[in-house]
């Protein structure tokens, strides 16, 4: 498992950055790979916060459907059972997002929808 970075070295690492020194300087300063301080950065700009984000929020923000695309889904499969996941696939029933049956079957999945013909 990953260790993550303390709050402490967090905030040295942005007050690094915002007086003007090259990230190659404060992975040296630090002791923390450059590549680890361009990721935090990053994600400081997107959030404007250091707080690390939870595990589930991270998977709800790679969703590729919204909740309530998910929910027709779902309430399209339940009512129409010799659908097939290809099928179901189709971007009119999916809130015009053209996804993989994969990812179709990982919804009806997730809804305790089991069974379904590939």
């Amino acid at each position: 498992m990953r260790a993550r970075l303390l709050d402490k070295v967090l905030n040295i690492i942005i007050r690094l950055k915002n007086e003007g020194m090259p990230v190659v300087k404060i992975a040296f300063v630090t002791g923390v790979h450059r590549g680890t301080i361009h990721q935090h950065l990053r994600s400081f700009e997107l959030f404007t916060t250091t707080t690390q984000r939870t595990q589930s929020e991270r998977n709800h923000s790679r969703r590729k459907l919204s909740d309530r695309d998910e929910r027709n889904l779902v309430r399209y499969a339940l009512f129409h059972p010799s659908e097939t996941m290809k099928s179901l696939a189709k971007p009119e029933l999916c809130g015009g997002h053209k996804i993989h049956p994969t990812t179709v079957s990982r919804i009806l999945k997730r809804h305790g929808i089991l069974s379904r013909i590939a």
